[in-house]
């Protein structure tokens, strides 16, 4: 029997993430589409995996923990085997991962120079940029889709490591025109703290923190109004309810704020510093040219970065 591996690839998220809504998100798919992989994962099976609740979520029946383990070393064991086949391409290729929605973000970053040092190095090596959604951040670099990680934090996941680099921004609050905020042109950090701001669960804890003042207060005190959102785009155009704000960096404003909303700077927040993260393991001299790229960020671009997300 040929197990085909997208179904247990579907079957595999759906046992981490427990929602099939998640599972939809993480391999970039509609939840019908993951329901019909599932749906022919068992009937190839000839058993039930799992059990579905009425709001998306998913119980494995004893067949479905048995089989879980099995289907994730199947998994690893493709994976394995693919890169080896692609071994001698994939070793002169980087992906320079970045937040999904957030392409303004790579016009503070010397990429253009860490292609031409690159191809200064190895003729026929390549630089790509990749959106990454917020579910995805923590798990890109282990799984092998992007090399180098873009984060306004460090990444605090085994096997990686975070570099500070020279490019900092300061937070703003984006506000609706009824908003209390609305008139200001600079408010005090302990004052936008006492509002209710966006937050999304689906990003790592560290991630969010310099997005709702975490540096302020702890976290049962902040009022956080939970989305789903899984892009910088999708949350900059997110309808506002009540008091609610969206804090942000003030970099990503010239990035498509959504009309109704008005930027408001921040006083008394420190900045935050993005941070190159890539897997401690990987030593090839491509990858060490673009982090010395990184490394020599001048002031903010006024042009874009001639590269598109994709290739360089």
């Amino acid at each position: 029997m040929e197990l085909n591996l997208a179904q247990v690839s579907a079957f595999v998220a759906l046992a981490e993430e427990c929602h099939f809504g998640r599972a939809a998100r993480r391999l970039y798919l509609t939840t019908p589409a993951v329901s019909k992989r599932i749906q022919g994962l068992e009937r190839q099976l000839h058993v039930r995996l799992l059990v579905r609740d009425p709001v998306g979520g998913v119980a494995l029946t004893s067949a479905g923990e048995q089989f879980v383990g099995a289907a994730t070393l199947l998994l690893q064991q493709a994976t394995d085997a693919e890169r080896a086949a692609h071994a001698n391409g994939s070793a002169q290729h980087v992906l320079v991962g970045y937040p999904a929605g957030a392409e303004i973000v790579l016009r503070r970053l010397d990429l253009p120079g860490a292609a031409r040092d690159m191809r200064a190095e190895s003729p026929g090596a390549r630089l790509s940029a990749v959106p990454v959604p917020c579910g995805d951040i923590n798990r890109v670099l282990l799984a092998h889709r992007v090399d180098v990680m873009i984060n306004p934090c460090p990444m605090h996941v085994p096997g990686v490591e975070s570099e500070p680099l020279p490019v900092t921004s300061d937070r703003i609050a984006l506000v609706p025109a009824h908003h209390p905020l609305a008139d200001a042109s600079i408010v005090p950090a302990a004052e936008v703290a006492e509002y209710p701001m966006l937050y999304n669960p689906l990003a790592p804890r560290e991630w969010m923190e310099p997005f709702w003042l975490a540096d302020l207060r702890p976290r049962r005190e902040a009022r956080l109004v939970a989305i789903d959102d899984d892009n910088a785009f999708d949350v900059l155009h997110h309808p506002l309810t009540g008091n609610a704000l969206i804090l942000n960096l003030s970099m990503l404003e010239p990035a498509g704020v959504s009309a109704h909303l008005t930027a408001v700077a921040v006083s008394g927040a420190a900045p935050v510093r993005l941070h190159a993260v890539y897997r401690a393991e990987d030593r090839r001299t491509v990858l060490d040219r673009v982090l010395t790229a990184l490394r020599r960020v001048g002031p903010p671009m006024t042009t874009p970065a001639p590269m598109r997300s994709g290739g360089a």
